[in-house]
């Protein structure tokens, strides 16, 4: 029996979601994962229609391994997020998470499975990133760098490791906290603000506040094995900002770190992700 599980989030995106799993179907060997799907309630009674596309084309995804849980109130993202995972966690050694707004290359479960095998022992890294925004050279034989900043856009655990993470870490922060979050990017303490005020509801910044406090890294491509499609109504949590165009990665074999010190490569990021923080805003008091 595979010892990784493949969790699919999905909502109402009939469309982004045939375009997931055609990604999927890409890569050498998809069919030895079970798949758990997880399909969010309905906000309203149009969702219910759509949903029962999304169950289609969940139905007609033919894997011998296969679960479909369809909720029946809406819970969003988050929440899905948080349950599904420590649901599957009890019985799966690792997982792979997807939302239906992905596409992954043909090589991302190769990139996956090597790295949860690299990296299981080591106990300060705490997933594999699938995406990057960093720009960085991909000329050379170096392909990963680490960060305190994990994404969202298909990533990669351990169930040992995840059942550590305290996610209502959130509740009673530090000034200090606030603090450590402006210095690994600087849009962190504002979302943590707004996730304790009620504004927004991430599991990620809750992730990367653990990250900050216990000094865990995610392994994080040079180049990327994801991009995000969610470009419809349905997508909430996507700032196409951060997504750069990157040719498709190859087979990684050897996991090479980037020869940048740590602290060039966290200065780097910084700044890096203070233009697109500065570019963001900017754009969107140009909107109103």
């Amino acid at each position: 029996m595979n010892k990784t599980a493949v969790l699919i989030f999905a909502f109402c995106r009939e469309k982004s979601l045939k375009s997931l799993l055609e990604s999927i179907k890409s890569n050498d060997g998809f069919e030895k994962f079970s798949y758990y799907f997880f399909i969010d309630g309905p906000r309203s009674e149009q969702d219910k229609n759509k949903i029962a596309k999304v169950t289609k084309v969940i139905e007609d995804f033919s894997v011998p391994k296969k679960v479909i849980q369809k909720l029946k109130n809406n819970k969003g993202l988050a929440s899905s997020i948080i349950s599904g995972v420590e649901h599957v966690s009890k019985f799966f050694d690792k997982f792979i998470v997807l939302e239906d707004d992905l596409i992954i290359e043909n090589n991302f479960f190769d990139f996956m499975e090597n790295a949860l095998a690299t990296f299981e022992k080591n106990d300060n890294i705490i997933n594999v990133s699938g995406f990057s925004n960093l720009p960085l050279p991909s000329n050379t034989a170096q392909n990963f760098y680490l960060s305190k900043r994990s994404t969202s856009w298909g990533w990669a655990s351990w169930s040992k490791k995840w059942r550590k993470i305290d996610l209502n870490n959130y509740e009673n922060v530090s000034l200090l906290d606030y603090i450590n979050l402006f210095f690994v990017s600087p849009d962190l303490p504002f979302m943590l603000r707004n996730q304790k005020l009620g504004k927004i509801n991430s599991w990620a910044i809750r992730l990367v506040l653990c990250q900050v406090q216990k000094n865990l890294f995610s392994i994080t491509p040079i180049l990327s094995f994801v991009s995000n499609q969610g470009d419809d109504e349905f997508a909430t949590n996507v700032d196409y900002i951060y997504q750069r165009k990157k040719s498709s990665p190859k087979k990684i074999t050897n996991f090479k770190k980037s020869y940048f010190p740590q602290f060039f490569l966290n200065t780097y990021k910084w700044l890096f992700e203070f233009y697109l923080y500065l570019r963001r805003s900017v754009l969107r008091i140009m909107a109103k």
